[in-house]
């Protein structure tokens, strides 16, 4: 182990992964078609929170991991295309071999095994492309047709993808010194503007 793996840039947040954890359930537990007690309908009914944390932990933790590929890099590995490289190929396999598989096995049934589905499929053909694009985002809350259920689950990645896409843009262009506070900035802004809206 190196220096650097011993730093607080590597050390890991249990804690975190605990209340990402319950954000999962909490959006889980929004979704499940079960009636619930009364007590709990108001926790239910906010479910929107759990996406909300559950994002603003990754942000944090996929900014943490930028650093992370820019730390301990010297010389011509320092540059922000080797930096951009590595942290494209960290994010790209953790999201895109089950994303992918995701899309493939709802084709599959699709195709296969349930023809609504099919059907709702064929409907929106013209407009597939979106979600191995990671744009589905844009599409589903206009969408003229139906989105199926399965891939209406889609815009939360398609979201994150972005996010990052963004995060790696601004550390190109502003550097990783200004990264920091444009990404401090930026919260106080989207909190303000919440605010406000």
């Amino acid at each position: 182990m190196n220096y650097l793996e011993k730093s607080p840039l590597y050390r890991t947040f249990p804690a975190l992964d605990g209340v990402r954890a319950i954000s999962i359930l909490w959006v889980i537990f929004y979704h499940l078609p079960i009636p619930v007690v009364s007590w709990l309908a108001p926790l239910r009914i906010r479910g929107e929170l759990g996406v909300e944390l559950f994002f603003a932990i990754s942000g944090f933790l996929v900014t943490r991991s930028l650093y992370q590929c820019a730390a301990g890099r010297s010389g011509s590995e320092k540059s922000f295309w080797a930096i951009s490289k590595d942290f494209l190929k960290r994010r790209v396999s953790r999201i895109f071999p089950p994303y992918f598989l995701l899309l493939g096995v709802i084709a599959a049934m699709g195709f296969f095994m349930d023809p609504s589905l099919r059907s709702k499929l064929y409907t929106m053909k013209d407009q597939l492309w979106v979600f191995p694009c990671f744009v589905s985002n844009y599409l589903i809350p206009f969408a003229q047709n139906p989105v199926p259920d399965s891939l209406g689950i889609t815009w939360s990645l398609a979201f994150e993808e972005q996010f990052y896409l963004g995060l790696l843009l601004l550390f190109i262009l502003l550097g990783k010194r200004f990264l920091f506070a444009s990404v401090f900035l930026g919260g106080i802004f989207s909190i303000v503007l919440r605010f406000f809206l």
